[in-house]
Formats: C-alpha cells, sequence, structure tokens
C-alpha cells in the first residue's frame, strides 16, 4: 500500500489542523519555504525528524493515528469501519440503523471526514 494511502490528505490535514486536531504525528505535509502554498511550490510528506528546522508544517495522520483519536461510542452508537466495493465507509450505528456517514476511497481520508464531522457538531 502507498504511503499517500495510509495517511491523510494534504487537504483533509489542513481542515483537521483548523479544527485543532493535535500536530503531533509520525508523518508531516511540508513545505520548504515558507508561504510555499501561496506560490504554488508542492508540499512533500516527510518523516517530522528528516526535515528539523524547515516551515509550514501539518501534520498527516495515518490510519492507525485516527483510529485512536475516534472515539468507541456516540451515545448509544458504536463506530464501525467498513471496506466497500470502491474504498471505505466510517459511520456510527445503533440497533436503530447507521448514521454520521463518511466515504472516502482512502481509509485515512475517511476517518478523517468522521473525526471533521463529529468535531464539527460537537460530539469529540
Amino acid at each position: 500500500m502507498k504511503l499517500e494511502n495510509q495517511v491523510v490528505s494534504l487537504e483533509l490535514s489542513k481542515e483537521l489542523k483548523e479544527a485543532g486536531y493535535k500536530q503531533e504525528g509520525l508523518w508531516w505535509w511540508n513545505c520548504c519555504w515558507s508561504g510555499c502554498d501561496k506560490k504554488g511550490e508542492p508540499y512533500t510528506l516527510l518523516l517530522r525528524e528528516k526535515a528539523n528546522g524547515w516551515e509550514d508544517w501539518i501534520a498527516a495522520p495515518t490510519i492507525a493515528e485516527l483510529f485512536e483519536q475516534l472515539p468507541k461510542k456516540i451515545g448509544d452508537k458504536t463506530i464501525n469501519v467498513h471496506k466497500v466495493l470502491e474504498g471505505y465507509e466510517v459511520y456510527a450505528t445503533n440497533q436503530y440503523g447507521a448514521s454520521y456517514e463518511r466515504f472516502d476511497y482512502n481509509l485515512a481520508n475517511a476517518m478523517a471526514k468522521m473525526y471533521l464531522y463529529l468535531k464539527k457538531e460537537r460530539l469529540l
């Protein structure tokens, strides 16, 4: 599995940062020049320890790191992760059915979408 499929995309990583997700972890989106995003310079996925001193760090959470941040339950609903034909679903369910469904082709992104939804709805 490619590394890009095991971490959250740059776009969702930026949303997580804005939502207050702790900027910790093994992998980071980084640009070596200040303001690189505005200049069109690409961000690179790096281990934090390999680029000390560079600017514009954004945590790129892994599947495992996000899994630890999601609650086991939301009220009477449990969090579920399923592989479906074209990607992954993360949702909450109880005996009455599923809710809070989030889908993406990348499991880390699907989990990030669930985290962002729960944060927005003040369920975390």
